[in-house]
């Protein structure tokens, strides 16, 4: 997957030598909303726990919360300043080629999470993740 990816990088930098750029700018824009979301979430998934002590609230509820609601903030900003077209060195429709780089990467693994949501339902059911629980056992 590594070298298709290397492949199609080095195919659209030929055609475009800006293109790196622009796609190193757009990344700023995922990490935003990544990191925004995974806040959310861990204030969400924790949510249970925030009422056993002060430390509790203020670590897993208090500081993911604020951290995931700025990370949102930003990815706005920049989405806004995305818009124009001068930002980067492309403009589509109007519209900064980096923002529609960035959203058409998020829309993007948005169908790709959903394929593989359906493909592999057994694992997305339930909550269930990839993190194995390991418990210690004496002989």
């Amino acid at each position: 997957m590594g070298a298709a990816a290397a492949v199609l990088l080095a195919a659209l930098t030929w055609l475009s030598p800006a293109f790196l750029g622009d796609a190193i700018l757009s990344i700023g824009l995922l990490i935003a909303l990544y990191y925004g979301v995974t806040g959310l979430a861990c204030a969400w998934l924790f949510r249970g726990q925030l009422r056993r002590s002060l430390r509790d609230a203020f670590l897993k509820g208090v500081l993911p919360l604020a951290g995931g609601l700025m990370m949102l903030a930003a990815f706005v900003r920049s989405a806004v300043d995305m818009t124009d077209p001068s930002y980067g060195s492309t403009s589509l429709f109007g519209v900064g080629g980096v923002l529609l780089l960035g959203i058409g990467s998020v829309l993007l693994g948005l169908v790709v999470m959903l394929a593989l949501r359906h493909r592999f339902r057994p694992f997305f059911r339930d909550g269930r993740t990839a993190v194995t629980r390991l418990t210690v056992t004496e002989d």
